[in-house]
């Protein structure tokens, strides 16, 4: 639709506060005005139930475009519950497809992040909520404030991706306060949690060990049944700690409750699960604080963890009166192939004063297990408040300016000091010393030092955290409104190219020791080279931000059209003429004197670029790595700006997503229509079916009912990423209302004065906005 063409639709959207609350928005030609009322709870959903959405846009002209059945079947899966979902190789990398977000999410922000934040932000269901309130609940710094763990493993672990983890946690909380209200965030944010325990005490009676937040008859209680039916609690993990010498990478999680015992203690009971996988063996280890002292340490073997069942754990020898922690963790060095153990936990207890907290710990390299190890530990308070602090200071500390004068900007952008993370192409073999893994969630690519992805996250975090802050559920005082402006007039002063494009990032090849040392105030000299890849998804957070132009970004939106969506990035890597920049090019054995791949038929490794041809797997013919079309980079755009085809390529993915359902939850193998482009690419190349084939190695002789293997389609066409598909379904109708839901718990459309969301659960809401006839949907 161009120009003064007038558009008339109706949005409906699913909030969490009551089962059938609904937002219809319509727009209206009222006098030579545009007139939107809003209109809140149970007046379009069907019989109260959370499972129909709607998502409907009409135009003037008679065209209806209505995807309510595609949004319903990613947010909510097959009307038949029992009905077969067909894997397609083409959904991610294991064949595997994930439509739907569930408790059991890893939550992995760590790739594709902001895409999945968003959009779990933007669906807002109970079932989304609580995988909202889950990941912020779950997550662990280390000692120096840094995000490092997420739920069921390390967040990349120190490595790629794990710098803009930090930004992305805090993005988190503030959609889980807007969805929560103040009160019970400020209840979550500000309460230590507490990992339930119970005990049988000398006189045989079974208690519950705690702040008194539940009866003793919950030790009796069936654990799927509680974690079911009680919304504030949620399994915690004990992440395993791997490899054979110490770093930040591999450290363990171990998880603690400190409780008091008055009376002695016979028999201790925790409700773990081992549902999933293989369990243990596992140490749960009792520490005297009086004391200072390890006083049992009481191994546990795989399979004695039951999903249902509390676990009962004898004392051979009785705890005397006091105060305990009560530790588990994963025998170090014995953990391959095993599961993390989960440790039910109440993040609501009694006055907010639980015992829970996490100890990072790093493995043993004798793969012995002695009570000492127990002792060995950096400890942390497991508090929402806590961590979020924690990890803004240590953004900021990552954010300082190198001048002295008090008068100057404290802040400018988010710089990566470390030099594995320096974004210079390596080409030291020695995987223990290599430098320059990428700092951003492009994991082959290596991005780093003054990366604009991770830049642009962090800002985007100084924004939610000012939110957070007007609330009062985070300290005020940390960052300024000055502050924001300082880092994002430094973004522009050393990423900005002339054009007004983005730099991608800015490596740096001067250290000392551990530690990049080139100048963080200039985006030249002392060591620093730019790196320009015209990646979109950069391009569209900093339109957001207002730090790219629209015009700007119109015009690579325009650029990197796909069949509706978007390519990665429109420069190539080999425009670069740095082979090594993929950081699995040391893998290829077989290489030209700079270092680019050979098209030979044994060739090693993943993700070849050859010179001047776009045909390697690393590029898969501009579609992925080195250009790619993603669900993730087409989400961002569509959120980031009106381009005069939007609503054509929005219509032109709903179609094909519906036939890509169609695909996987037939009774037979149907036929791939015309815009098979959607749901699978075919790879034709022999040569590169064998590097894919090198790459997957037993996994590629794995078929699905049509007989694809995963070497048969560009596995990364769509990417399966949490919101998947979703992503740019809702992106379309999000930016074109310029819908805001903000940590204060109300949602704002086209700048309207905010709708405080509690109050429509019981009534409808209605606002009117004037719109100027000027307005144009472009």
């Amino acid at each position: 639709v161009v120009g003064h063409t007038l558009i008339s639709f109706c949005l409906v959207l699913l909030l969490h506060y009551c089962n059938s609350c609904c937002i219809c928005i319509g727009m209206n030609v009222l006098r030579g005005v545009l007139v939107w009322c809003i209109i809140g709870c149970g007046m379009l959903c069907c019989d109260g139930a959370s499972s129909d959405a709607m998502v409907r846009i009409s135009l003037q002209n008679g065209t209806v475009f209505d995807i309510s059945d595609v949004v319903n079947f990613f947010l909510y899966g097959p009307r038949n519950k029992s009905q077969e979902v067909r894997p397609l190789y083409l959904l991610n990398r294991k064949g595997l497809l994930s439509y739907t977000p569930s408790l059991s999410d890893t939550g992995d922000t760590a790739c594709q992040g902001s895409t999945n934040i968003r959009q779990l932000g933007m669906f807002g269901d109970n079932t989304i909520l609580r995988v909202i309130q889950t990941q912020v609940l779950l997550t662990v710094c280390n000692v120096n404030g840094m995000v490092w763990s997420q739920p069921s493993g390390q967040w990349h672990g120190g490595r790629q991706g794990a710098f803009e983890a930090n930004a992305e946690y805090i993005m988190m909380a503030d959609y889980l306060a807007a969805y929560t209200g103040k009160t019970q965030a400020t209840l979550l944010f500000s309460s230590n949690p507490e990992r339930m325990l119970c005990a049988v005490n000398k006189n045989n009676e079974q208690i519950y060990v705690g702040t008194g937040n539940w009866t003793n008859n919950v030790c009796e209680m069936d654990l799927e049944e509680l974690s079911n039916n009680y919304t504030k609690l949620y399994y915690d993990y004990a992440v395993i700690a791997t490899g054979t010498y110490p770093t930040t990478s591999n450290q363990g999680k171990r998880l603690v409750e400190r409780v008091y015992f008055e009376q002695e203690a016979t028999t201790l009971y925790l409700p773990l699960d081992g549902s999933h996988g293989t369990h243990g063996p596992f140490t749960i280890c009792l520490r005297s604080v009086e004391l200072d002292t390890v006083t049992h340490c009481i191994p546990v073997m795989s399979g004695t963890i039951k999903s249902t069942e509390w676990l009962v754990v004898n004392l051979t020898k009785h705890l005397s009166p006091g105060h305990y922690d009560v530790a588990i963790q994963a025998q170090v060095g014995r953990s391959h192939g095993m599961q993390p153990i989960k440790w039910l936990t109440d993040s609501l207890p009694k006055e907010g004063k639980g015992g829970a907290r996490d100890e990072i710990y790093e493995p043993n390299i004798s793969g012995d297990f002695p009570k000492e190890e127990c002792s060995k530990k950096h400890a942390f308070n497991s508090s929402v408040a806590a961590k979020l602090y924690s990890s803004m200071q240590w953004q900021l500390n990552q954010s300082k300016l190198s001048q002295s004068d008090s008068k100057s900007p404290k802040y400018g952008m988010f710089v990566v000091t470390d030099v594995r993370h320096n974004g210079v192409p390596s080409r030291d073999a020695d995987e223990h010393t290599r430098k320059s893994s990428s700092s951003a969630m492009w994991d082959q690519v290596r991005m780093g030092y003054k990366a604009a992805y991770p830049a642009l996250r962090v800002l985007n975090s100084m924004y939610a955290w000012k939110r957070l802050a007007d609330v009062g559920l985070v300290y005020n005082d940390l960052i300024s409104d000055n502050d924001i402006a300082d880092v994002k007039a430094d973004i522009k002063t050393q990423l900005l190219n002339k054009d007004g494009s983005l730099k991608t990032w800015i490596s740096c090849n001067v250290s000392d020791n551990n530690i990049s040392t080139c100048d963080r105030n200039s985006p030249e000299g002392s060591g620093q080279e730019s790196y320009d890849l015209a990646f979109l998804p950069d391009h569209a957070m900093a339109t957001t931000l207002n730090i790219v132009s629209e015009d700007v970004m119109v015009t690579m939106a325009k650029q990197a059209r796909y069949h509706g969506g978007h390519r990665l990035n429109l420069k190539s890597i080999e425009s670069t003429g740095e082979p090594y920049i993929i950081m699995d090019a040391l893998r290829w054995t077989y290489t030209d004197e700079e270092g680019f791949a050979l098209p030979f038929e044994n060739q090693t490794g993943w993700s070849q670029i050859f010179k001047n041809s776009t045909m390697g797997p690393g590029n898969y013919g501009n579609d992925q790595q080195n250009g790619g079309w993603m669900w993730s980079t087409t989400t961002e755009v569509l959120q980031a700006v009106m381009y005069p085809e939007a609503l054509s390529d929005w219509a032109r993915v709903a179609q094909g997503v519906r036939q890509l359902i169609h695909l996987v939850t037939s009774p037979t193998c149907p036929t791939f229509s015309a815009d098979s482009w959607l749901v699978r690419k075919p790879l034709t190349d022999p040569m590169i079916k064998e590097y894919c084939r090198h790459a997957y190695g037993t996994s590629a002789n794995l078929t699905d009912c049509w007989g694809f293997t995963p070497c048969d389609v560009y596995g990364d066409v769509t990417w399966g990423l949490r919101d998947g598909v979703l992503g740019p379904l809702l992106a379309f109708p999000t930016r074109l209302l310029q819908l805001n839901i903000l940590s204060n718990g109300t949602l704002s459309v086209l700048g309207s004065v905010p709708i405080l969301l509690k109050n429509c659960e019981k009534q409808i809401c209605n606002v009117d906005l004037s719109i100027p006839n000027s307005i144009s949907f472009v």
